[in-house]
């Protein structure tokens, strides 16, 4: 399980995903919703109370960091006015299974 993340009600969110990833299955996105783990192979989208998502990323181009075009999404939202705790994950086939996931606490 990856690092928890806290903001407060009615927050203003910029969510950024840069995939530094290289190589095959190595594409990346991310959503924010109810949906707790454990999850599945697959996961249905657009999962329970779902409040944001960056469509998936590809990989970088080259292996060689200086070399690399990197691909980046970006979404903005606001966080729920109601207190309670949510989930981000990747929604790539398998990598949320494999612990591709955080907390996404929202606090009054």
């Amino acid at each position: 399980m990856d690092p928890e993340i806290t903001v407060p009600a009615g927050a203003k969110i910029v969510l950024t995903v840069l995939n530094m990833d290289f190589g095959p299955g190595k594409i990346h996105g991310v959503l924010i919703g109810k949906a707790k783990p454990p999850y599945k192979t697959v996961v249905p989208i657009p999962v329970q109370g779902q409040i944001a998502e960056i469509p998936l990323t590809m990989p970088r181009t080259a292996k060689s960091i200086k070399k690399s075009r990197y691909f980046v999404g970006t979404t903005t939202f606001r966080a729920p006015q109601n207190p309670g705790t949510y989930f981000y994950l990747c929604q790539m086939p398998g990598h949320a299974k494999t612990g591709m996931y955080g907390k996404f606490v929202v606090t009054p």
